[in-house]
């Protein structure tokens, strides 16, 4: 999201480098502002979409690196300035970088229920059910839709809003997991959850538990 921001202002600092004033100037910043103000206004709807997780953020998120890349390169084709040059290299490994990072972040299950909408209520079939409970002692029942070594995505028939760290608990094959973990996404259909890998105790398996066993008979990985 960041980056995002960043880059509007990386480029009004090459503007600024090409014309010969400061960039720290708040003149001269007001002015970009009102001369490209698209670019914020695309900068923090990429960043909003980040931010809830969508993923249409990627598509907005690389048409946006590669419209500051368009507009630095052609600085540097009319100034013929090997700063600028550096400055447009770097963005570019750094926006690749950015880019293929939140790539590979949106196909965590966190981000995925796996399935479709019109699914979920048919979904108990898996019978892998799962209660989730808050620190304030709300909790909620639901199925297991998509899991990974370290996250899941739970569908619930009704969404309560949950915070702080949360408890999961599957009984599925005569066996208990437990683990606790934080809702890391959340939408009309469920939550996206960070498993953490602690043993909260001798009676209960634990989360590469549970994945290992689902893992076995070909049940995750459906984003």
């Amino acid at each position: 999201m960041g980056f995002c921001l960043l880059s509007s202002f990386t480029y009004h600092a090459c503007l600024s480098l090409f014309h010969g004033h400061s960039s720290f100037s708040l003149i001269k910043f007001i002015d970009f502002l009102q001369q490209h103000g698209y670019l914020l206004f695309i900068a923090i709807l990429t960043a909003i979409t980040i931010y809830m997780g969508k993923k249409i953020s990627i598509v907005l998120l690389v048409s946006f690196t590669i419209l500051i890349c368009i507009k630095l390169g052609l600085l540097f084709i009319k100034s013929s300035d090997m700063v600028l040059l550096l400055i447009l290299l770097i963005y570019v490994f750094t926006a690749y970088f950015f880019c293929q990072l939140w790539f590979l972040e949106l196909k965590d299950p966190i981000y995925s229920p796996g399935i479709a909408a019109k699914q979920i209520q048919n979904y108990s079939i898996y019978n892998l059910s799962v209660t989730v409970k808050d620190a304030n002692g709300r909790n909620v029942s639901g199925w297991i839709s998509n899991m990974g070594p370290t996250s899941c995505f739970i569908v619930v028939g009704e969404l309560i809003t949950l915070s702080g760290t949360v408890d999961l608990e599957v009984s599925w094959l005569g066996k208990k997991f437990r683990c606790m973990g934080k809702v890391m996404s959340m939408c009309k259909n469920g939550y996206g959850i960070r498993a953490y890998e602690i043993l909260v105790s001798q009676t209960y398996l634990r989360w590469s538990d549970l994945f290992f066993v689902a893992g076995q008979r070909g049940f995750f990985l459906k984003s």
